[in-house]
Formats: structure tokens, sequence, C-alpha cells
């Protein structure tokens, strides 16, 4: 790698050579490189190892986030006298010292980041993943909630004995004083409920705590959450059409979302394998149910996505179809899934709930449901298990309402 970087500057190259760790530099450059790091970037990388290996003690076996920022520092005060933005430098020489001695797996761990009960919680998650069958998305969720709660308890609480129905019941009421909706919290005395259950099986806590977790009252269709409506939804993809790689990019993630009402995690997760161009096919994979389910691929999501893969896609390992658009190459997250539909809709000045691709979800069911769909349809079409959880994605059509309301009744009174 280091010799295509510098095969017109033989110096350069010795240079490099000479220096310790040259393996080691290499592997990490080429690591770089099969991420999309552009020659320019490999080669800032590889000019502040050099400054690396000379500044922290390679001997150890491992090397700490603390002696890390410490070489940076004492890099800084030279550099400085030299550059301009010293400060910004600094941040790129801890960032590239930690990725290569994490990459080297010599990064020491330091206690004080550990979370509490993390064995417990372990245990937990394994137990609903592999005895309760649950989806990993659920799984996921309550462990993140669970381990909200014990860091909020965390370190005037060590031992799971010594928590009491009052420490949940004063959570649950800081949540909900918090701005946390009725649902939101009722969702987390939930969580907890379900963990303590197991805690109590597995004799970790005192018995009874489970039973005494109680939930605000739900009334209901009170979650119900109303999606734009379907001229905004064109709105939104009309907004993602032009020529620049994101806009291409984004266009295909809102039409799969708009046209299929998929769940973030479900696009998140999609492959390329996943599409079959030969039989017009996209195939998705249910968490949830453990099936996969599929759909007829229609032109224009087709278009958007072959767009997609011909002019913006990077070349690289990764067979999930999103990927980021600038190094370091990798899947789109969740998170960032979320972030290109909702700022695009609260750009448009859409009024709604949510903004997030849940709201394209409920979107497509509105639209099927205006198109005469049965609940069994949609539900089967949202990848529901049964039709009491449609309820929440199909909404009462206020203008067919109105509709009736202005039907003279007169005559049949």
């Amino acid at each position: 790698m280091l010799e295509s970087l510098y095969s017109a500057k033989r110096s350069v190259l010795a240079h490099h050579q000479m220096a310790p760790r040259f393996a080691d530099r290499e592997r990490f450059l080429e690591h770089c490189a099969s991420r999309g790091y552009s020659q320019r970037t490999l080669k800032k990388i590889a000019w502040i190892l050099l400054y690396v290996v000379e500044d922290i003690s390679i001997r150890k076996r491992y090397v700490s986030s603390e002696e890390i920022r410490c070489a940076a520092e004492d890099w800084g005060k030279t550099f400085g006298r030299r550059r301009k933005h010293a400060s910004s430098s600094k941040k790129v020489y801890v960032k590239y010292a930690t990725d290569w001695f994490r990459f080297l797996d010599c990064l020491k761990q330091t206690s004080s980041g550990c979370k509490p009960f993390t064995r417990e919680i372990a245990e937990f998650g394994r137990f609903m993943r592999e005895e309760r069958g649950l989806s990993p998305v659920t799984v996921e969720q309550r462990c993140r909630r669970a381990n909200s709660f014990f860091e909020a308890l965390h370190p005037r609480v060590r031992s799971l004995k010594k928590i009491s129905i009052t420490d949940t019941d004063t959570f649950l009421a800081e949540k909900g004083n918090a701005s946390c909706s009725r649902k939101s919290v009722s969702a987390l005395a939930s969580d907890l409920r379900s963990f303590f259950r197991y805690a109590e099986a597995k004799k970790w806590c005192a018995s009874g705590i489970a039973a005494a977790i109680e939930s605000p009252r739900i009334f209901e269709q009170e979650g119900i959450q109303i999606g734009p409506n379907w001229h905004d939804v064109q709105r939104l993809i009309d907004s993602t059409e032009g020529d620049l790689r994101t806009d291409i990019r984004d266009r295909a993630i809102v039409m799969i979302f708009a046209s299929y009402g998929l769940r973030n995690s479900e696009v998140s997760k999609l492959r390329i394998d996943d599409i079959d161009w030969e039989n017009e096919v996209l195939c998705i994979t249910r968490p949830k149910q453990r099936c996969v389910q599929q759909y007829p691929l229609t032109a224009y999501v087709g278009e958007a996505i072959l767009r997609y893969l011909r002019e913006v896609r990077p070349q690289c390992a990764y067979r999930e179809l999103f990927l980021t658009m600038k190094a370091p190459i990798h899947p789109l997250s969740r998170g960032a899934l979320y972030r290109a539909v909702s700022s695009r809709l609260i750009a448009l000045g859409v009024d709604a709930e949510k903004y997030g691709p849940y709201c394209l979800r409920h979107a497509c069911a509105g639209r099927l449901l205006d198109s005469g769909f049965s609940y069994k349809q949609i539900g089967d079409y949202l990848g529901h298990r049964n039709t009491e959880s449609t309820r929440s994605y199909v909404k009462i059509n206020l203008a067919k309402l109105r509709q009736v309301a202005e039907i003279d009744l007169g005559r049949l009174l």
C-alpha cells in the first residue's frame, strides 16, 4: 500500500519502511483503503502513524486512551508552531491512533466505561433470543431500556438485591415528568417487568418487584399516530429529484419506505442479493415473523435502485444495499435512514406527529385503506401477525366521514 502511495517519492517511502511496525501500518492502510478512503486521506493517516509509533511506547501489550490523548497534546505543541489549526489536528491524531490500536486489538478498555449489571443484562438478552425466540429488535430494545434504569441507579445501587419497588416507581415517575408520553412510560414499565420476572426466577433480586411495577393507564386508540397524506408523500419523493449523490440514494430509500411500508430495521438490513431482477421480486426479511416476504418490484422503485447502484453506490465488499457516501464506507444505520427521511419532511414543512420512516409506513397503510383493501390484506402487506396490530396504522378517513355527514337522511327518518 505504501509503495503505491509513494511510488514517485522513494526517499519518503524509505522513511516509512524504516519506522517501527511497518507491517502493522501497512495492514491498517489496506484496511482503510477497503473502507473507501481516498489516497489523500491515506497519505495523511500514514504520516500521522509515523508520529504515533515514535510518541507512544509500542513495547507494551495495551495502550490506553489517556496515553493517546497525552501523546496528541505533546505532538500538538510542536505541530501548532507550524500550522494554524493545531486543535483540529490533535483530534485527527487521536482518531487515527485510536483506530489503529483498536485494529491491532491493543486498545485498553477502561473500567470507568463499563455499564452496571452488564452480565445480568447479557444473560437476559440470551434468554429472550434463544429461549423465547424474540426478534433482535425487541431484544435490543428491552436490554437498552433495562440499561437506562440501572444507569439511573448507579452508583447508588450496586446490587440487584438492594433494588426495591420504590426505585422503579421513582424512575417511571421521573420519565413521566420528563415529557415522556404515557405510552412510552407504559412500554418502559413492561420491559422492566419482563426483566425482573427473569431476575426473580434466577434469584438475583427480591421477589415481588415485577408484580408491583405499575403502568400508566392507556386509553383505547390513544397511541394512534397520524401519518402524512399521500400528497405530502409525493412531494417528499419529488424533493429527491436531481443529480446529487445523496438525492439519488435518498430517492431509492424514500420510494422503498413509501411503496412497501417497511420498517426502519428491515430497510437497513436490505441486501443486494434480496433483489431478484430477473423475476422482478423484492425479498424482505421479517425479523418478528422469522420469515421472508416477497413483493413485486415496481418499475419506479426498480429504476431508482438501479440508478443508485450504477451511479452512486461505492464499490466495496459490503452486500448491504444502502451505504454511506463518504469514508469510512459502511452500511447505513437506522439513525441515518431516519435522518434521510425526517430532514426532508421538516424542510418541506409537512405537518406530522413524527417525521421518521414510520410515518411513511402509516401513510402507506392509509393509502391502502383508501383504495378499499381490508384490515387483513393491509396487515399481510405490512407484515403483521394479527389484525389488532394493523389498527394503529389504518386511520378513520375523515374526508369520507364528511361525505356521509352531508347525506340528507330526512327521508329515511
